[in-house]
């Protein structure tokens, strides 16, 4: 299977198994507000699925989705992090010693796992191509290996 660039805002997904490469793909543990009205509900059920045998490349969980869950893909290209919101103040705080340069490289990475978790993403599951891309390889290389010293094995 292959999914590319898909948005799954309403939709819900229980006991699945995903194999093949998934990439830029967004499932939502919530639908969209203007949708609630015609669903009827709140929150998307988004449990019970397999994701192991798939390659999620810049694939995201948003709003809600429970990652303790589901069966995630456990190879090293990937970091689990939960309790992102505290994961992530506690890395700011470790690169506030990193050239300004590098640090306004790499806000932009940190702003939107950041926003992820302020909108009810409790945990972040990472694909390090998200991080390691770009400018700055030699910082982009150490915030991964910042990220995955608190990460949890998946």
């Amino acid at each position: 299977m292959r999914i590319t660039n898909g948005w799954f805002q309403n939709c819900e997904f229980v006991d699945c198994v995903f194999t093949g490469t998934l990439r830029g793909v967004l499932f939502f543990g919530a639908p969209l507000s203007d949708s609630v009205p015609d669903l009827g509900r709140t929150k998307n059920r988004f449990y019970g699925n397999d994701f192991s045998q798939a390659r999620l490349i810049n694939v995201s969980f948003r709003f809600g989705v429970d990652l303790s869950t589901q069966r995630l893909p456990k190879e090293d290209e990937y970091l689990y992090l939960v309790d992102a919101d505290s994961v992530l103040r506690k890395i700011r705080k470790k690169i506030r010693g990193w050239s300004q340069e590098v640090q306004q490289e790499l806000d932009s990475t940190l702003s939107v796992y950041e926003l992820e978790a302020s909108t009810g993403q409790r945990d972040l599951f990472i694909h390090e191509s998200l991080v390691l891309g770009g400018e700055f390889p030699e910082a982009r290389r150490r915030l991964w290996e910042l990220l995955r010293s608190m990460a949890v094995p998946h």
